[in-house]
């Protein structure tokens, strides 16, 4: 997945934040380098209304309307101190913002957030580390 994640679109250390300003901070940063167009915040923050994206092991994966998505990548947030999202601490957020005619990319995407979230070294070793490229090389 790390070769799929833009490092622009990686934000470690976030501060003084709840579950709307981290879904918005991260649709916002996709919209303005091109990843998703106009009402990609509005799609995601409708979508978690809905149900929550929380998955496990403190992370998050917002999403918003696939008919929103330009260009593939992942968005991610890393949090100073965990968030509540719907009744669960979530520290590292994960925005896929994946066009869904590539399927097997979609799919792949999604089952490796699950598999990290189920990956309490890896996870720790995620809220450790010092730059984006060691953020990277731990995904």
């Amino acid at each position: 997945m790390k070769a799929f994640i833009d490092p622009r679109m990686v934000l470690l250390d976030v501060d003084g934040v709840d579950r709307y300003q981290v879904i918005r901070l991260l649709a916002d940063r996709l919209i303005e380098a091109g990843y998703a167009g106009k009402g990609f915040v509005e799609s995601a923050w409708e979508r978690e209304q809905i149900s929550s994206t929380y998955i496990g092991g403190g992370v998050a994966i917002p999403h918003g309307g696939v008919d929103l998505v330009l260009h593939s990548t992942v968005a991610v947030a890393r949090l100073n101190k965990p968030v509540d999202w719907h009744g669960e601490p979530v520290f590292l957020v994960f925005m896929p913002c994946v066009k869904w005619q590539d399927k097997e990319t979609a799919e792949r995407v999604f089952s490796d957030l699950v598999e990290l979230s189920e990956n309490p070294v890896r996870l720790h070793a995620l809220r450790n580390v010092d730059t984006v490229e060691q953020f990277l090389n731990e995904l």
